[in-house]
């Protein structure tokens, strides 16, 4: 083999030889490493407080505690409204027949009509009526009122005086007079009458309408009843005034009725009046009714007088009046007149 040859392949092998040792000590190394380095350890995660957050109100923007509602109190048993007043039944009046009734005469002077007379007494004979018979009269009728509803306002009427009188046939007359002393008028008035014995206790109870339909302030008006036998042992009698109502609105009430006297005789027994009613209102008016109270020296009631007129009385008319009466409680020296009416419709 040729020299050169020869060096040129020992260099080669030589050069070949070197790179080897170069691959192998590199791996060595390589592997070296890999064999002593171990997995890092997992960190330890540390606890971290949360910070509290402050709000920070913004401007016109408050903050407040929400209360919980309050628990509602639910009331199973309702509170009972008060009792109304009941409004009286208007209850029939006694009368008895006296000299020169007749069933007309005494419809005319009791405000009434003789239909109503009679469906009251079914068993009367009205052409065959006797000195002292009892008939049921009806009570004055009730107006009609224009006005609503109104909140109610207390009457103020007082009793000014009540007197018994007998009768000669054995009954009773209970006579006596109210005063508005309120400030409105008042209507409907109904009295109880509890007539007593010696010691006191109630023997017996009866119920008067006072004969005027409505009771201007501070006028008077009368009322009565006739028990047809007094009772035994009667000392006395207890009043009150049991129903009524003020007037709040008039309604067709007419009160411009003015009344005067042209003759006026009052006798031992006997009362005769006479004069005129005259419409001082602008208005007609109907039913209309005269009411006379007579008085005793001592100013009791010792009797009363009431007619009506149906016919129609125009403004500025009038109606002429005469009448005689016989006071039950005996001789007058003095009397009231009062006329009242209903606005006849246009």
């Amino acid at each position: 083999m040729p020299a050169s040859r020869c060096s040129s392949l020992g260099q080669w092998l030589a050069l070949s030889r070197a790179r080897r040792l170069w691959a192998w000590l590199w791996w060595g190394v390589a592997l070296l490493l890999v064999g002593c380095t171990q997995p890092a350890p997992t960190p330890t995660p540390l606890l971290t407080r949360t910070p509290t957050m402050t709000l920070t109100p913004a401007v016109g923007v408050s903050f407040a505690t929400v209360a919980p509602p309050t628990v509602a109190v639910i009331q199973t048993t309702p509170t009972p409204l008060p009792t109304p007043t009941e409004t009286p039944t208007p209850t029939p009046i006694a009368y008895q027949v006296v000299e020169g009734d007749t069933i007309w005469v005494i419809a005319a002077k009791s405000y009434r009509t003789v239909d109503e007379i009679l469906a009251l007494n079914p068993g009367v004979r009205p052409n065959l009526l006797q000195i002292g018979q009892m008939l049921l009269l009806p009570p004055p009728a009730t107006p009609v009122f224009q006005g609503g509803g109104s909140t109610p306002v207390p009457i103020r009427v007082a009793v000014v005086s009540v007197t018994p009188y007998q009768t000669p046939l054995d009954g009773l007359w209970l006579l006596g007079e109210v005063v508005n002393e309120g400030e409105m008028p008042a209507q409907n008035l109904q009295l109880t009458l509890d007539l007593l014995d010696a010691v006191g206790d109630v023997q017996q109870t009866t119920t008067a309408w006072v004969v005027a339909p409505v009771l201007p302030p501070g006028q008077r008006a009368p009322f009565g009843v006739l028990l047809p036998r007094r009772p035994d042992g009667f000392a006395g009698t207890r009043i009150s005034i049991s129903g009524g109502d003020t007037v709040i609105d008039l309604g067709t009430r007419y009160l411009d009725l003015a009344v005067t006297v042209d003759e006026a005789n009052l006798g031992e027994n006997q009362a005769r009046l006479a004069g005129v009613i005259t419409n001082v209102g602008g208005a007609s008016a109907t039913q209309i009714l005269l009411v006379g109270t007579f008085y005793d020296a001592q100013e009791r009631v010792t009797g009363y007088y009431q007619h009506v007129w149906t016919d129609e009385m125009p403004a500025s008319g009038q109606i002429p009046f005469s009448f005689d009466m016989t006071p039950p409680g005996g001789r007058a020296v003095s009397y009231q007149l009062a006329a009242y009416g209903l606005q006849a419709e246009p």
